[in-house]
Order: C-alpha cells, then sequence, then structure tokens
C-alpha cells in the first residue's frame, strides 16, 4: 500500500501544449518535515524558448511565473533552443543557481547562445524593445554550469549558490536520451524513509527531454527508464508512426536524382544541430557508394559549421555502427563538392552557381536563419525542391509549405510558390507513437515488473498529446495525463 504524497510537486511552465518553451519545476519538501515552515527545495528541468511566430516573441519575453531566485539547480537535457533559450533571461531576472547537463550540451548550448544573443538583439531592435539578456547574463551562466558524464551520479542540490537545507536525500544521473549529441534523460532517485512509500528503499522520476527516433544513424539508442515510478515523457509525434529509416534515405536519394535530371536546386531547411549532421552523413554515404553524381552541395549554416569539431571529437558517442564506419578511415561528415558557406557575401554567390545543386541551410522551420533568403530566390522555380526533414511548429513559414501554401510572406514580400513540397519524417530526431509506447515499456524493475505508476505526457501540440495520453492509458493500463501549465502535480516523491 502506497502513502500519500509527501509534499512533492511538479509544475509544469512550459512544453504543455506546444512542443516548445520546455520548463518543469520539481518541488521537494525537507524529509519528514509538513509544517508551514517546511524546508523547501526546488530543481528545474530546461527553461527553453517558445518557437513559431511573433505571439511566441511576446511569450518569450514575458516575466517568469515564478521567483527565479528561489530555483536552486537547473538540470539541461539537450542543446537545442526550445529547452536551453530562455537560461540567460532566467539569469538576467534573479537565477543564481547551478547549471547541470552532459559536456556536450554545455559546449553545445556556449555556441547556441553566441548565435542567439546576436539575432535576439537584432530581433529586440525590430520590435523597438530591449534584449532580454545581455552578454554578461551568457557568461554568468556558462560560469556556474558544472557537467557530468552519462551515468554518473551526483547529488543536484549539493554546492547549490542559492540557500537549501541538505539535499534531500535525492540523488541523479544523466541517461543517453538518443536525441542529439550530449542529450540526457534525467533520472532521480530518493532515499524514503522506512515507513514511507509502503517501505520502498528509494522512488524515481524520469524526465526523459526529447527521446531519439530508433534506429538513428549517428547518436546511440534511447536508454531503458528502468525503474521509474513517474515518467515526464515527450509526444512531439505521439499519433503517428514514422516511415522506417530506409524508406526516408531511399526518398532521399530519389529528390537528389530528379534534381540532377532536372538540373535544378535541391532546398533543404535543416536543424544545424544534429539534423544538418545527419543529412551530411547520408550524403556521404550515397556519393562513396557511387549511387548519385557528385553535384556541389553548400552547407550554408555558420552554426552548424562552427557544432562540426565537437561532432568530430565525439565519435565515442556515437553508435557501434558509425563507429566502425569512422575506424575504417571513413570521415563521415566530408565528401568532394561540399562547400562550407561562412559569410553572408559567400551566402549570396550561391544563386549564381550553376545547377544542379543542393544548398542545406538553417533554420529547421525556415523561420530564421539563411534558409528563407534561399527560398525567396527559388520557391518560385518550378524546378526547384524544398525538402523538409523534421517536425515544423504551428506559425512557423515551414508549417506553411508543409500544408500546401501557393504564395508565403518572406521579408515583407509575398513569394509564390512553385517549387516541389518534399518531406522526410524518418530522418527525425524524435520517436514516433510506437517508439514512446515501447520506451514506456521499459520502466520495470529487475524482475521485469512494471513500476510506472503515472505518465505526464508533454513537449507535444495539445490534441497529440492527449492522442497519447490516452493511448497509454488503453494500450498499457498506465495512469497518464497531459498535465496543465503552471498546475502543480502532487508525486510521491
Amino acid at each position: 500500500m502506497k502513502s500519500k504524497s509527501n509534499g512533492s510537486k511538479i509544475f509544469f511552465w512550459g512544453g504543455v501544449g506546444t512542443v516548445t518553451g520546455s520548463n518543469f519545476i520539481l518541488e521537494v519538501s525537507a524529509a519528514g518535515e509538513n509544517s508551514a515552515d517546511s524546508k523547501i527545495g526546488r530543481l528545474m528541468i530546461d527553461c527553453g524558448l517558445f518557437q513559431g511566430g511573433g505571439e511566441a516573441y511576446a511569450k518569450n519575453k514575458e516575466a517568469f511565473p515564478y521567483d527565479p531566485t528561489q530555483i536552486q539547480t537547473l538540470i539541461v537535457t539537450h542543446g537545442h533552443m526550445d529547452h536551453i533559450g530562455r537560461i540567460p533571461k532566467l539569469v538576467h531576472d534573479g537565477f543564481a543557481g547551478k547549471i547541470i547537463s552532459t559536456p556536450e550540451t554545455k559546449e553545445i548550448a556556449g555556441v547556441m547562445f553566441d548565435d542567439a544573443l546576436k539575432i535576439m538583439t537584432e530581433t529586440a531592435k525590430q520590435h523597438g524593445d530591449a534584449p532580454m539578456y545581455a552578454r554578461a547574463d551568457v557568461d554568468k551562466a556558462l560560469l556556474n554550469w558544472e557537467t557530468h558524464p552519462y551515468h554518473e551520479v551526483f547529488e543536484p542540490f549539493a554546492n547549490s549558490l542559492v540557500n537549501v537545507p541538505g539535499n534531500f536525500g535525492i540523488t541523479a544521473r544523466l541517461l543517453d536520451a538518443g536525441h542529439i549529441l550530449g542529450s540526457a534523460m534525467v533520472e532521480l532517485t530518493r532515499k524514503v524513509a522506512a515507513g514511507e512509500s509502503g517501505g520502498a528503499s528509494d522512488r524515481k522520476i524520469i524526465f526523459t527531454g526529447d527521446t531519439g527516433n530508433t534506429p538513428a544513424s549517428i547518436v546511440r539508442d534511447t536508454e531503458p527508464l528502468s525503474g521509474a515510478n513517474y515518467v515526464v515523457i515527450d509526444s512531439t509525434y505521439g499519433d503517428r508512426e514514422h516511415e522506417p529509416w530506409e524508406e526516408g534515405t531511399a526518398k532521399l536519394k530519389e529528390v537528389v536524382k530528379k534534381t540532377i535530371e532536372k538540373k535544378g536546386v535541391l532546398l533543404i531547411p535543416a536543424f544545424s544541430l544534429e539534423r544538418t549532421h545527419i543529412i551530411l552523413y547520408e550524403l556521404n554515404n550515397m556519393f562513396e557508394k557511387h549511387e548519385l553524381e557528385n553535384i556541389p552541395v553548400y552547407l550554408d549554416t555558420p552554426l552548424a559549421n562552427r557544432l562540426m569539431p565537437l561532432y568530430e571529437r565525439s565519435t565515442a558517442l556515437f553508435n557501434d555502427k558509425t563507429q566502425k564506419i569512422i575506424a575504417s578511415g571513413d570521415d563521415i561528415f566530408q565528401f568532394p563538392k561540399l562547400q562550407m558557406i561562412k559569410s553572408p557575401i559567400e551566402s549570396a554567390k550561391i544563386e549564381r552557381t550553376a545547377n544542379p545543386k543542393i544548398i542545406i541551410a538553417g533554420s529547421g522551420m525556415s523561420s530564421g536563419g539563411r534558409i528563407p533568403h534561399h527560398e525567396a530566390i527559388f520557391l518560385p522555380d518550378t524546378n526547384a525542391t524544398l525538402l523538409l526533414t523534421g517536425f515544423q511548429s504551428v506559425g512557423t513559414l515551414g508549417r506553411q509549405l508543409e500544408e500546401g501554401a501557393k504564395e508565403v510572406t518572406i521579408a515583407g514580400e509575398r513569394i509564390s510558390v512553385k517549387a516541389h513540397i518534399e518531406s522526410i519524417k524518418s530522418f527525425s530526431a524524435h520517436r514516433d507513437v510506437d517508439g514512446l509506447l515501447n520506451l514506456l515499456e521499459t520502466a520495470v524493475d529487475s524482475a521485469g515488473k512494471p513500476t510506472a505508476e503515472k505518465v505526464f505526457v508533454i513537449h507535444g501540440e495539445l490534441k497529440v498529446a492527449l492522442f497519447f495520453t490516452q493511448r497509454v492509458r488503453d494500450y498499457l493500463g498506465l495512469k497518464a495525463e497531459a498535465p496543465e501549465r503552471g498546475k502543480g502535480y502532487e508525486v510521491d516523491f
């Protein structure tokens, strides 16, 4: 028989009813204290940007709905902006605690913050606003950021710069989420005094962050949720199945072949972090096997170029198949006729280069970066193809194109869409509905007995999250809920 809640709650402040703005807070009380003067520890998971048009800009500027000075620790799952983008604002608004992630995520965050600071400053000027934060806030965040490799046990409340009464008996580990390089699930374990929770020796919550598509081309598969009593799980594609990876590879090959035959242009809006590297990996394989004629490939994303050295020295985190390819002497991200574009001047010259050609540029949702410039030029071209390779948030240009818009606005100018629009879902870095259900089935003890008592479904558009919540109930027989923003949910932890 399980006890009632011991006062611990999870608050969901972002990533609910949407795939962006991930931001969660776990509140725990000092063990055994239930009086009005109970000591409270507050542990935050992720602090990301809301993405998707003007409404997102306004939401990101809003004051946090909690006091940042009362958060002792922030654990970061991975380096995508919808998980890290508001960390400097959190610091600017008073957060003085420590930040924790894998070493790779910290390095990625440093690069992403540099890029975001420039974009944010320019955007603020366009709106006549002051920037949300400054360089000093970025520097302070990175100074207070500590790292732990996968599986290393640490105390998240230890050595906090914010006053906290002990560690609450909580330890943590970062597990491989299989999403992007350095991505992690946050496993929190709390020792429970005798007599609590039916005499159990410990309780476990896992925040999955974003879990990777399986099989992945570069990174390893997502680790199991062993022993989890509560799971906070992403649901980006919780209402659909992905095509097999092999079909996505075949479609990429087909699209490139048609581009060559038409002497056209292939535009690939790609997320600079991971998705770009996957596309380069797949193109490299096709060129080396002589399945495709070598044509110019322009990598027009400075952010991806800056991240390349990290990928090249992090091969120990790649899956076995990729490590074997590298061990054979293959540079999986380099091939003839690949040109790294650095300056805006070089980017502008791509238009005048001979066809056929491939242009890979950020951002993946066509909501910024250099890809909108190329789209403005080539979307009216019937010999051009736009290939979408990832999720397109509501309100983004990518979503409009995915839904078949015949005319779009880019930089204030109306652009007709005559190019072919294609998409590949299997290259997604997110699990589909079956993959998510399979992952939840790994929440078992050493004897194979299910341990999950409740599942919180987040990081999905509302209708998707609700669909997957019901699927968890129907298929796995688990208690599941799509939480409301700002509501505190009691957990026996």
